[in-house]
């Protein structure tokens, strides 16, 4: 009798032993805002598109009296969609320049690069601001990005922050 006990507890542990739920590694958040630029903030308006985009070959610099920044948007996924950027610009102690930026959109295709180029519109413009969402009257599903795209904008990234 003892035996049986023995062999049925036994088996009862090993049974749920192999019901044990399976953990997955937890994906890190994407960060929204990315400051590695000098000069330039990047917002992404939420954890898809922050996943799902890359701004490369970015850069904030003067351009005669007037700062100008350069750069490009990449889409690091598989898929089209559209985006919306907005460029806005401070002065040197972070206070917002009078002007109301519009959003602009674009749609990107797979793996693609879009150019954005924008000047300051005042001497007193220091340091830009970029904020990337998507566009409210639509709806989409943003899927994951390609790890292989990722991999490259990620080794970008070590390079921009190496030459700091």
């Amino acid at each position: 009798m003892k035996l049986k006990f023995a062999l049925c507890s036994a088996f009862v542990v090993l049974c749920l032993a192999g019901c044990k739920s399976q953990t997955t590694p937890a994906v890190a958040p994407a960060a929204l805002e990315d400051t590695s630029i000098p000069n330039l903030t990047i917002i992404y308006g939420s954890e898809p598109v922050a996943r799902s985009l890359g701004f490369v070959k970015g850069k904030v610099f003067r351009d005669g009296q007037l700062m100008k920044l350069t750069g490009s948007v990449k889409n690091l996924s598989q898929a089209t969609y559209p985006i919306e950027y907005q460029v806005a610009w401070t002065d040197g102690d972070g206070a917002p320049l009078m002007n109301s930026p519009s959003w602009i959109r674009v749609t990107l295709n797979p793996r693609a690069e879009k150019p954005i180029v924008n000047v300051a519109k005042e001497t007193r413009g220091a340091q830009a601001i970029v904020t990337f969402k998507v566009p409210a009257d639509v709806q989409i599903f943003i899927p994951e990005p390609d790890p292989v795209e990722v991999m490259k904008y990620q080794q970008e990234m070590a390079a921009r922050q190496s030459q700091k």
